[in-house]
């Protein structure tokens, strides 16, 4: 706000404005020449769902947090709220993760995981582990289905 006020102060004071800069000249006008197939050179970052490397990311992150869960009691309705409240912190990335299930980017996925398969196997010991007392408690069963959208 105070910079948007200075602003407005110095526009409004009588200040001359600068000469306008003189225009270049062309030395060159050969027309620029752009493939039709060629990719667009933006440095904008990829979207979520079009970035394997980020959805691995997200997806080990969302595999710790569910085995966190999972181990956080040995009361099976506990354990369902806490994996329910993984929804809303995971939110973005599952909607991405969505998206990328839709356009079919399956392999790109499986590959960007590849470097992490250790840590997958070791949350989804640690939620098959902790999760198995609750087998009978579909809170637990309904928790994971709706993390994952089903």
């Amino acid at each position: 706000m105070k910079r948007l006020l200075a602003l407005l102060v110095l526009a409004s004071c009588g200040h001359n404005t600068p000469p306008e800069a003189p225009v270049p000249r062309v030395v060159d006008a050969a027309p620029l020449r752009v493939e039709a197939d060629a990719p667009i050179p933006i440095d904008a970052p990829l979207p979520l769902a079009q970035d394997p490397g980020a959805l691995a990311a997200g997806l080990i992150a969302l595999y710790e947090d569910l085995a966190s869960a999972a181990a956080s009691s040995t009361d099976c309705p506990t354990i369902a709220t806490n994996i329910a409240a993984l929804r809303e912190k995971h939110a973005a990335f599952l909607d991405a993760l969505r998206k990328a299930d839709a356009a079919g980017h399956h392999d790109d996925l499986a590959h960007a995981l590849e470097p992490y398969k250790d840590r997958v196997r070791q949350a989804l010991d640690v939620i098959t582990a902790k999760t198995a007392p609750c087998g009978k408690d579909p809170a637990v069963e309904r928790a994971i289905d709706q993390l994952f959208g089903g």
